[in-house]
């Protein structure tokens, strides 16, 4: 993969395209930060950044600070990512560019947080589904309502918290095929903080399979016992 993303990058380079140097510079640092090489990624993004300055498009400028906001975020250097951050919020809510405010608002929702102010984290993950959801990005609607849920419980709203999470549920079956986002300690989590079930996997898959619109259906075989897996709240997927 990361062999493509470099040939994409070079052939940007060689055809002297500022725009599309941009895009790879940050496809590839992305790669690279999944893979931890930080250095690599760091350079790159630099670069996307001062791309973006030089094209005088303030779209491109918000973008490429996302990205390395996402980068900073993975470093832990979470002020510094939080204050870039708010400059893309801002930037993208004056230009219109919803889907970065959306993004930027996810992810300082992340750091509020994972600095344990989960009002704040609320709010901001609210404003951010508010965002995705008036514009029918389903794509996106699954890992916010995932990282909403789980804030929810924090805050004690847990009969919010798992409907969003049954939500999330079907809508990754439905619109990617799978249900793997909100993992089987989440849902642990979420109805043993209700009513003290434990769900196992299997039976997992018989909740997020009940019909929308109505209450989730108790499995016969739900015991209260089950401990193992329940999430310490310090994931988050936004």
């Amino acid at each position: 993969m990361i062999e493509y993303m470099e040939k994409a990058y070079a052939i940007a380079i060689d055809a002297e395209r500022k725009d599309l140097q941009t895009i790879a510079a940050q496809a590839l640092a992305q790669t690279h930060i999944v893979r931890f090489e930080l250095d690599e990624a760091e350079v790159l993004l630099a670069r996307a950044l001062e791309l973006a300055g030089e094209s005088g498009s303030m779209r491109a400028r918000a973008g490429a600070a996302l990205a390395y906001a996402w980068f900073l975020i993975v470093k832990g250097e979470l002020d510094a990512a939080e204050t870039l951050l708010d400059e893309v919020r801002l930037t993208s809510v004056e230009l219109g560019v919803e889907p970065v405010a959306a993004a930027a608002l996810a992810k300082l929702g992340w750091i509020a947080r994972r600095r344990g102010d989960h009002r704040r984290a609320e709010k901001l993950l609210r404003e951010a589904l508010r965002i995705v959801a008036a514009r029918g990005d389903r794509g996106a609607l699954p890992d916010l309502k995932a990282g909403l849920a789980t804030t929810l419980v924090d805050v004690g709203k847990v009969d919010e918290a798992e409907r969003l999470a049954l939500e999330q549920g079907h809508l990754d079956l439905e619109v990617r095929g799978v249900d793997q986002t909100l993992e089987d300690a989440d849902i642990v989590r979420v109805h043993s903080v209700k009513r003290g079930l434990g769900i196992t996997a299997e039976q997992k898959v018989h909740l997020l399979r009940a019909p929308m619109g109505g209450p989730p259906q108790r499995p016969a075989a739900a015991h209260s016992d089950i401990t193992a897996g329940h999430d310490d709240g310090s994931r988050s997927r936004v």
